[in-house]
């Protein structure tokens, strides 16, 4: 934490005296641009606002005007109607193995013909309009399912490493709920997190390994052959 300030400082200092870019303040927008943005359609960009705040000459107006549309969308949205809107947010920012590659931009048209039948194959797989980025599509889903389900499983597994993995927990439900409240609607915004999703999906995959462990050693006694009520010993063989 104290190096993340001091990182900071010492860039605000560098902004404020460099002379390398001409910096003007009052085209910048303000954070709650990206909360207003979060608010309309899937909660993800939006060209309309965009234009509009790019529009206002001042960055107060630019902050006027996005926190009365925020407080205007809210109204309209109502509680219930909130709710739901965030609900349907959080599947569009979770729900995409691929984290919506090919979803935005536009369409990779190579300009020179292939020079073997290996990159073919790799345009065909890669490229977003490609013949199997499909397929390569559904294996992506397959092991996103696989990570969710791993991070379900976490929650049954004994924190022994001194609140680790709480920590882990705390930091993905921060995630969602940043992306809830600012510009979200694309899973590719899960990309940043992807190292905290992965340590938490692996300490609840790691659990199954242990039931399948225990139900093991658990056949092996149930399993072993008896005299009257005495096991086998290896010496009487």
């Amino acid at each position: 934490m104290f190096f993340f300030i001091i990182t900071v400082g010492c860039f605000s200092i560098f902004q404020k005296q460099q002379t390398i870019v001409n910096y003007d303040a009052e085209m910048q927008k303000p954070w709650t641009h990206f909360v207003m943005m979060g608010l309309t359609g899937s909660g993800g960009y939006s060209e309309k606002d965009t234009r509009k705040v790019n529009s206002l000459p001042t960055l107060e107006k630019k902050k006027k005007y996005t926190t009365e549309t925020i407080k205007k969308r809210l109204e309209d949205y109502g509680m219930v109607g909130y709710t739901k809107f965030l609900l349907v947010k959080h599947f569009n920012n979770t729900d995409r193995g691929d984290f919506g590659w090919g979803r935005d931009g536009t369409p990779q048209n190579p300009t020179k013909p292939s020079k073997s039948e290996f990159q073919t194959k790799l345009r065909d797989t890669y490229y977003q309009q490609g013949k199997r980025t499909n397929n390569l599509r559904f294996v992506m889903q397959i092991l996103w399912i696989v990570v969710l389900l791993g991070m379900l499983l976490s929650f049954f597994v004994k924190d022994i490493q001194g609140g680790t993995l709480l920590i882990i927990k705390l930091t993905i439900i921060g995630a969602f709920l940043y992306l809830l409240l600012f510009e979200g609607g694309r899973s590719r915004y899960l990309i940043q997190y992807l190292p905290f999703f992965y340590l938490l999906s692996a300490n609840g995959l790691a659990r199954i390994n242990d039931i399948v462990s225990i139900n093991g050693i658990k056949k092996s006694f149930t399993s072993t052959d008896y005299r009257g009520s005495l096991p086998i010993r290896t010496d009487e063989l």
